[in-house]
């Protein structure tokens, strides 16, 4: 049926039904539940598709209603007949194992109506979480949708059980390469921070002019979400958060910002506090992925004559890398992890100025002494930024301490750090 009521009064019914005569003497049930919610076709004997239709063009809206109701009717069978773990190891995870779309969309409405229903479903969290940012990632936007209904589901029903799972994973993908999964790592954040501090989440102004640092939150939320989460991990996520207030991707500020308002209730404060954790972040953010990992890579000894042979395999490598769509976006999200990290280290200074420049530039300093070449780069693009965002009669008072690191770079070995630190 197109309703939902209509569709969870048919589930429960079935699972009533099944639960009564018991799931052994009723077995096609279970098979045909799972056909229909992942989208497959009946073996034979099995009596039939029960999502198979006449004139079906294959598109994925085709049967989402069907698959839904097929998933919340297998949820509840499931679970009564417990065979919860059988069924999501056999049938529905992980979510690489479904290749058409209709099956993927399939399981995460499984995941989804399981998190609700089954109350020992925290064992799953783990991989239930991991296939949901898989579909978090996919290219169709129902599956997005689904799989966004489904992480949702899984904090509400299992965040406060299951916090040392769900909130590292998802603090990190805040900063990921996908700006989608950015947007919804932001939405599931402010979920699970709501549920674990019993807060409500308030609205963000659709302005982009309105003052995005008007924190919301009251003490009481913070404090309870500094206890239960801890110290370490808090800074950790309220550095994540703030990053993702300034990210490129509207979508992405507008719910980190969301989030930002609901638990923080003093902006300046906050940065003081997470102040050394966010300046390694953002210089970590300001050093380019791609490059850290080329002049980390481990260099094999090579047999006699095999260095010209390593030479021109590597010639050849650089003459393709020219036309891999892969690699020119990596290099893409690494220009923009700068640009986002430059900005917030001069937002930083820019909102607690003279107060944090005395902290900030020592750690800057120390990035560039001990870092390696791409490191230096990075620092010095922020440095950039805390000289721009500084006054000038604070730079003046604060000339001793800005100087040095800016000196120490343009007289430096590298070229490439000294032509960044004269930019």
């Amino acid at each position: 049926d197109a309703h939902p009521d209509a569709r969870a009064a048919a589930a429960a019914a079935l699972a009533q039904v099944v639960e009564a005569l018991g799931v052994e003497r009723v077995p096609h049930v279970t098979r045909r539940l799972i056909n229909a919610a992942l989208g497959k076709r009946a073996a034979d004997g099995e009596g039939g598709d029960v999502i198979e239709k006449s004139g079906d063009d294959g598109n994925l809206a085709s049967g989402a209603s069907e698959r839904s109701g097929a998933a919340q009717a297998l949820s509840l069978v499931i679970v009564a007949a417990d065979s919860v773990d059988a069924t999501l190891r056999e049938a529905i995870l992980p979510l690489s194992r479904h290749s058409g779309p209709r099956g993927r969309e399939g399981a995460l409405w499984c995941l989804r109506f399981l998190a609700r229903d089954d109350p020992d479903f925290g064992v799953h969290v783990s991989e239930a979480l991991q296939a949901v940012l898989d579909g978090l990632a996919d290219d169709a936007d129902a599956i997005r949708d689904v799989a966004l209904l489904a992480g949702k589901q899984l904090v509400r029903a299992h965040g406060d059980a299951e916090l040392a799972i769900l909130l590292p994973t998802l603090e990190a993908k805040l900063l990921g390469e996908r700006w989608r999964i950015r947007a919804a790592a932001a939405q599931l954040v402010g979920e699970l921070l709501c549920l674990v501090g019993d807060a409500k989440r308030v609205g963000v102004a659709q302005n982009e002019l309105d003052d995005i640092d008007a924190a919301l939150g009251d003490e009481a939320t913070s404090r309870r979400l500094r206890e239960r989460i801890g110290a370490a991990s808090w800074r950790n996520t309220l550095a994540s958060l703030y990053i993702a207030r300034l990210d490129a991707v509207a979508g992405v500020r507008q719910a980190a910002v969301e989030v930002w308002k609901t638990v923080v209730p003093n902006t300046p404060r906050a940065l003081r506090e997470i102040l050394e954790t966010l300046v390694r972040r953002l210089v970590a953010m300001l050093t380019p992925q791609s490059t850290a990992q080329d002049d980390t890579a481990v260099q094999k000894p090579t047999r006699p004559g095999a260095a010209a042979a390593a030479a021109d395999a590597e010639a050849s490598e650089s003459s393709e890398s020219d036309d891999d769509p892969d690699l020119a976006e990596a290099e893409d999200a690494d220009v923009e992890r700068q640009r986002v990290a430059s900005r917030a280290l001069g937002d930083v200074v820019a909102k607690i100025g003279d107060r944090v420049v005395p902290e900030l530039v020592p750690l800057l300093e120390e990035s560039f002494e001990t870092g390696d070449e791409a490191t230096r780069v990075g620092v010095c693009l922020g440095l950039a930024e805390v000289c721009a965002a500084t006054p000038q009669r604070q730079a003046l008072e604060r000339l001793g301490l800005l100087a040095p690191p800016v000196a120490a770079a343009l007289c430096g070995e590298r070229a490439t750090p000294r032509v960044v630190a004269h930019a």
